[in-house]
């Protein structure tokens, strides 16, 4: 299931409307319940990874709001070789193929920053080291 500009639950990043869900999240519930799926039945998501702060912390916020806390393993590959712009969707799916036939998830680079951002706002999720403990 791919919920991204080509799809049908597409959606762009902007300030939601008053009182409802930023138009990220809803495309990525449309895109589950079109597909008939729940966030648990998902094994990854591979995000887009824009490489703007605004925009990877929304992405990241969604992602957050409809999967929960550790709901599911994020990667974005394309941390590792830049944005590719029409070129990116084929790398993604050409790059999730290769990692269901090898049962290996790519890894995402310098992300770090990001995630202890998103970890200290409040009423946002923690990361956790393995073992699920909160890292302080």
């Amino acid at each position: 299931m791919i919920a991204g500009p080509s799809g049908h639950a597409a959606s762009s990043i902007r300030p939601p409307a008053r009182g409802r869900p930023p138009a990220l999240r809803r495309a990525i519930e449309q895109a589950l319940a079109q597909a008939g799926l729940e966030p648990g039945d998902l094994d990854v998501v591979f995000a887009d990874a824009a490489g703007s702060p605004d925009l990877d912390r929304a992405e990241a916020e969604a992602i957050a709001a409809v999967f929960g806390d550790r709901g599911v393993p994020v990667t974005a590959p394309k941390t590792m070789t830049g944005r590719l712009y029409a070129g990116g969707p084929s790398l993604d799916v050409a790059t999730a193929l290769m990692a269901m036939r090898h049962s290996v998830l790519p890894p995402t680079i310098g992300v770090f920053d990001l995630v202890h951002r998103l970890r200290d706002r409040p009423g946002q999720g923690r990361a956790r080291a393995r073992g699920g403990a909160p890292r302080r």
